[in-house]
């Protein structure tokens, strides 16, 4: 007898054409990480509304992060690209198989494409408030002060004013203080974040015998600067995240050099 089909928790969907798979444990790290469930609430309601929000950003900025990816991979180089959402991030994985094949500043294309999308988006809506003669105002994770709401109002929203305004407030926080921050931060120069690889393949075009190994040197050591500075500033989830990377690039070091020496 043929094995039952067993039901997936994983969500499958497509996006400009390229396939979405959404692991549950994405939702999960979005909820642990919401700055709504770490403050006392009277109102279960308006916090259902916020992290409803926040959920909506979560997915928005990794979506469009990856999306930046997948379609420079697909639209330039014929690749067939899939994204799946996990964790605390994602990642466009594809075949390795090309219409027409990147090369080093292909790649560096590539790996910018992801960063440069969400903060092109974040450009756009900065200057879409500008011209509405609004100003974007990104309030700490208290929520204390105003922030402009852009988005028009739909006829439900009328009857639940409280609840729109706590959801649209913490989308666009959500959004805005996710895509500028993990932007940032993935464009630092460490493996495997985006700037890494821009680093790496950037070091391989000048340097092809030695780029790779200089590429892993630059990146252990930003990735130490980090780790000392999230440890002096008490930040340890930080300094953890960043010496992941670090062991990571050391153990990919001194494989290189004994496959080299």
């Amino acid at each position: 007898m043929p094995p039952e089909n067993k039901r997936s928790l994983q969500l499958e969907c497509r996006l400009f054409g390229v396939p979405f798979q959404i692991q549950p444990f994405f939702w999960l790290a979005a909820i642990l990480f919401s700055p709504f469930l770490q403050r006392e609430f009277s109102d279960l309601r308006i916090v259902s509304c916020q992290l409803a929000g926040w959920l909506a950003a979560w997915f928005l900025t990794f979506a469009i992060h990856e999306l930046g990816h997948a379609l420079v991979l697909k639209k330039l180089f014929g690749a067939k690209p899939l994204i799946v959402l996990y964790g605390l991030g994602g990642v466009t994985i594809h075949q390795p198989v090309y219409r027409r094949r990147p090369g080093n500043l292909g790649h560096v294309l590539i790996s910018f494409a992801g960063p440069a999308a969400v903060l092109l988006v974040i450009g756009a809506l900065i200057a879409a408030f500008a011209l509405g003669g609004r100003q974007i105002v990104l309030i700490p994770a208290s929520f204390i002060g105003p922030i402009p709401i852009w988005i028009p109002w739909p006829q439900w929203a009328a009857l639940h004013p409280d609840a729109f305004q706590a959801a649209s407030k913490a989308f666009l926080f959500g959004f805005l203080w996710m895509g500028i921050v993990w932007s940032a931060l993935n464009l630092l120069p460490i493996h495997p974040l985006d700037g890494g690889q821009i680093a790496r393949y950037l070091l391989m075009k000048v340097h092809p015998s030695g780029g790779l190994r200089f590429s892993l040197i630059l990146s252990i050591a930003c990735a130490a600067a980090f780790i000392l500075l999230a440890v002096s500033s008490g930040d340890y989830f930080i300094s953890i995240f960043f010496g992941f990377f670090a062991m990571r690039n050391f153990s990919e070091l001194k494989s290189l050099d004994a496959r080299w020496g």
